[in-house]
């Protein structure tokens, strides 16, 4: 009985060696294998309500509707007047938020969990993504009676560490996820600044309150931390954004009447984490400080009027908020530093439809291209993932990707909330920006794996975790190894009753004798592959010292060269300043010449010229005078015809009246004669005498006729009077035309001082813009001369990285 009880015994602990053995293989399979968890890119689809005069203009035609809390159709307008590509309806799978949407539903929906982590030490990153005019500020940021996400993580993050707020300066976070210790004349300065920043609040102090008393009149949120009593929370604020592919610090104190706020660098740690170098970073206790740290930004943040967007953000900004947690408060010590990032993304736009120009039109191009070089990186992620393979993820082609890198390659949790317009006249926007949300919600991030291959700098510590796995494996090993030796001799030492029982224990001990073999195949490749690593971070090492010492040197051959360049250009600079005053002074002396000479023929001009006029006006007087001695003439002549004319008339008319007399006489005469007469040759007589009678009568009246024709001498005289004065006129019109043409050579002449005035004003100008392009031409060569150095170092260093990257990949291979 005791026999057949120490087989058993036996067996069981086969079995359990057994067990040991097939964990060993699965733990040493999972080298290979993914060493982080898979997670989605979380992405939460909003969709913006119509405003009156999109309804006005028939926008709403059921575009956009929500089948499930899932899923979201899009359906191609009914309008012709829409270009419309595609003519299928077709549906999408997100978590769908719409128009009846409030804030506070969208905070706790999306972005509440994210604080909730950031607190408990993950950096996450939250982004807004769409076309303009989609509601992206609404969502980030809010108005003050209704707060976005921004301010609602703020005010949770406050409420959730009420009373273990770290107040003191002495700790300030440094570069991605590092901190520094701050001296007293730092944490001055540091006061300092904060104390100026906050001055400039006073104007925003009311809406500040106003927002702050509407988020408490709602329930306040927090989040319950497992925390120790002496644990505190440091809470610093960046808020900086990226305009034309610049980055500016938008808590920047700036004088007034200065330019456009200083561009900073983006640089990268030892790790090859993305940084902002020299941006402010702002210490804050309360909500209420935070909040004003977002008012200022938001003021200086650019903003302008489109044709679809009265107010659109013309840049990317990104509000950053690192949580230090210290430890023991009277002796501070930092256990984590973790980073909420928000990001309002500016919204892609279509220039036909915007009818951007000029400055806007350039503001446009560089949001749609860094947009576009996102959707580039998240469309590599995705293929690099599907296909397993490795390829170029574009990160450095844009500033926004390049920063955000470290997020999307597994350095936190990352989530997009996309937009959307559903006006029918965006249909073709809203479709494409779907689809980039669709790729983007199955991108997965592999926290260790993928951000290896991204940073070759990280070998170090993937060596050092893996030869302490191991060594852990090795010293398993070992002890099962014993325990093996030690089963086998309890097998010799003890005699099996049945042959059955033999074959079988020998049938397990030869399965075990495999596995083992395996495992120390295994091992050995382990081993062999932590040498090859080994050898692999000893050159990556002995390169990055080279590096470091052709940098070193590079950076000694700049600083030289920029000092004899300062050198020659400030000599330089003297002699072209001494030239061209030298110039400047002999071309006044010229023109201040020809100025003096110009005044003299004016002046002569101006007195010829009146000479001219006095001559001209004594002439035209004299024509008065003799005109109006021979109008007095004519008149005169005039009158004495007229009085004579008169006269010869009235003699005439009373000679007539006596001829008539004389004629009834005569008639009355010849009545008594041809009464007497009685013959035919007296009545002849008397005929011809009657005849030759009214032929001298006859010619009385023509001679008197001839004499009343003397009356149309008026008529000639009124036409003389009136060609006297058409002279009359015509001289004063000559005059006048003289007068003219005298005032108009004069304006002439005082054209041309005026003329000669700004052509020295213009060479003046042409001086000193002469100055300015020198100055600027010297500056050019300097700054060319400079960018070749740093060229020719960009590509040594562009080689050893190039070198390092082949190597890191042959290594992830």
């Amino acid at each position: 009985m005791k026999y057949k009880m120490d087989s058993k015994d036996l067996r069981t602990n086969l079995v359990l060696f057994q067990a040991v053995c097939i964990l060993l293989h699965s733990i040493f399979s999972l080298q290979h294998s993914c060493l982080g968890e898979k997670q989605h890119l979380q992405v939460y689809l909003r969709i913006r309500p119509f405003t009156s005069e999109e309804s006005k203009r028939g926008e709403s035609q059921d575009c956009v509707t929500i089948e499930a809390l899932d899923t979201v159709l899009l359906r191609p307008p009914s309008s012709p007047a829409v270009s419309n590509i595609f003519c299928v309806n077709t549906s999408f799978s997100y978590q769908v938020y719409g128009p009846e949407t409030t804030q506070r539903e969208l905070f706790d929906g999306t972005v509440k969990d994210l604080v909730k982590d950031a607190l408990e030490g993950t950096s996450t990153l939250v982004f807004t993504y769409g076309v303009t005019n989609a509601g992206k500020t609404f969502t980030f940021l809010g108005p003050d009676a209704d707060a976005g996400i921004l301010p609602r993580s703020l005010d949770v993050i406050f409420n959730s560490m009420e009373g273990q707020v770290f107040c003191g300066m002495s700790i300030k976070p440094h570069r991605c996820r590092e901190f520094t210790r701050l001296s007293r004349e730092q944490q001055a300065e540091e006061e300092l600044f904060k104390r100026n920043l906050f001055r400039q609040t006073v104007e925003v102090m009311s809406s500040i309150k106003s927002s702050l008393s509407n988020l408490s009149n709602e329930t306040a949120d927090g989040v319950k931390l497992k925390v120790e009593a002496n644990t505190k929370f440091s809470v610093w604020v960046s808020f900086c954004e990226i305009y034309n592919e610049n980055i500016h610090d938008l808590l920047e104190v700036t004088p007034s009447g200065a330019p456009r706020r200083t561009a900073l660098r983006l640089s990268q740690d030892i790790k090859g984490n993305a940084f902002i170098k020299d941006l402010r970073w702002v210490q804050v206790d309360t909500a209420e400080e935070a909040y004003k740290v977002v008012k200022l930004g938001k003021k200086n943040q650019s903003f302008c009027s489109t044709r679809l967007n009265n107010l659109s953000s013309r840049s990317h900004s990104i509000f950053s908020i690192r949580i230090l947690r210290i430890e023991d408060a009277e002796m501070p010590r930092v256990s984590t530093v973790s980073e909420l990032c928000l990001c309002d993304l500016a919204g892609s736009e279509r220039c036909a439809k915007t009818q951007n120009k000029g400055e806007r039109l350039k503001e446009a191009g560089n949001i749609n291209t860094s947009l576009l070089i996102l959707g580039k990186c998240i469309n590599a992620l995705r293929h690099k993932q599907q296909t397993k393979l490795l390829q170029h993820v574009p990160f450095r082609e844009s500033k926004l990707t390049h920063y955000l890198q470290g997020f999307f390659c597994g350095r936190g949790k990352t989530c997009m909330i996309v937009n959307i317009n559903q006006c029918a006249s965006m249909y073709d926007e809203t479709l494409s920006v779907l689809k980039f949300s669709a790729v983007a919600q199955k991108v997965y991030k592999q926290f260790l794996s993928l951000f290896l291959t991204e940073h070759p700098f990280c070998l170090q510590t993937q060596l050092e975790t893996e030869s302490s796995e191991v060594q852990e494996k090795s010293c398993q090993l070992k002890t099962l190894t014993q325990k093996l030796q030690t089963l086998k001799e309890e097998l010799q030492a003890t005699h099996v009753p049945s042959e059955g029982d033999r074959e079988e224990l020998k049938e397990e001990l030869l399965e075990l004798k495999t596995k083992l073999a395996e495992e120390k195949e295994q091992k050995e490749k382990a081993q062999s592959h932590m040498q090859e690593l080994e050898r692999e971070l000893t050159q990556v090492r002995e390169q990055l010292a080279q590096n470091q010492l052709v940098s070193e040197q590079i950076s000694d051959q700049l600083n030289q060269t920029e000092a004899s360049t300062k050198e020659e250009q400030e000599r330089m600079l003297h002699k072209l300043t001494d030239e061209l005053r030298a110039q400047f002074e002999c071309q006044q002396q010229v023109s201040k010449e020809e100025v003096d000479q110009l005044r003299a023929k004016l002046q002569k001009q101006t007195e010829a010229s009146e000479n001219q006029i006095r001559h001209l006006n004594d002439k035209l007087q004299e024509q008065n005078l003799l005109c109006k001695q021979q109008h007095e003439d004519w008149t005169q002549k005039l009158s004495q015809e007229r009085e004579t004319s008169s006269k010869q008339l009235n003699d005439l008319t009373e000679k007539l009246s006596q001829k008539d007399q004389a004629l009834d006489l005569l008639e009355a005469n010849l009545k008594q004669k041809v009464s007497n007469l009685k013959t035919e040759e007296d009545l002849r007589r008397l005929n011809s005498d009657l005849q030759s009678e009214v032929a001298f009568l006859k010619v009385k009246l023509s001679n008197i006729e001839a004499k009343e024709s003397s009356v149309d001498v008026e008529q000639m005289l009124k036409e003389k009077d009136e060609q006297m004065e058409e002279k009359l006129a015509e001289l004063k019109k000559a005059s006048e035309d003289r007068e003219a043409e005298l005032l108009k050579k004069v304006l002439e002449a005082e054209a041309e001082v005026a003329s000669l005035q700004k052509g020295l004003q213009a060479a003046q100008e042409k001086r000193e813009d002469e100055e300015c392009q020198a100055v600027r031409e010297a500056r050019r060569k300097e700054v060319e001369r400079r960018k070749e150095l740093l060229a020719v170092a960009h590509e040594a260093i562009a080689q050893k990285d190039a070198e390092l990257k082949k190597r890191a990949e042959e290594i992830s291979r």
